[in-house]
């Protein structure tokens, strides 16, 4: 099970799973990058990651620089961005300041992220 956001490489060494953030807001993208791993399709299944979980990845680490926070806040505001109900986060997390969204918004918008109008 890969955990480390290495999912082409781990799948060529067996592994039988990754855990993704991204699935928390956009499923069919991470079963795509499954399908695409299972048919041994890697550079396709990198092309994916590369659209979208890599760059995700870099601002909540960008992100975490300034919060102590990992990824609870940039995760529930990609769920909220997308029409989904993400609750609080808990302290000592804090919630994204609007440039961090706008940012947050701009790279789901470019990755094809399904998104309502409103956001």
């Amino acid at each position: 099970m890969d955990n480390s956001n290495l999912h082409v490489w781990s799948h060529m060494h067996g592994a039988i799973g990754f855990l993704s953030h991204v699935g928390n807001f956009w499923p069919e993208h991470e079963l795509l990058v499954w399908q695409l791993l299972e048919e041994k399709r890697y550079a396709e299944a990198n092309a994916e990651l590369l659209k979208l979980n890599y760059p995700f990845y870099d601002l909540l680490h960008e992100i975490a620089q300034s919060t102590g926070i990992v990824d609870a806040n940039v995760t529930k505001a990609a769920v909220e961005l997308v029409g989904l109900p993400a609750g609080p986060v808990r302290p000592p997390a804090r919630n994204l300041t609007a440039e961090e969204k706008g940012k947050l918004r701009a790279l789901l918008k470019k990755a094809g992220v399904p998104m309502p109008r409103q956001a």
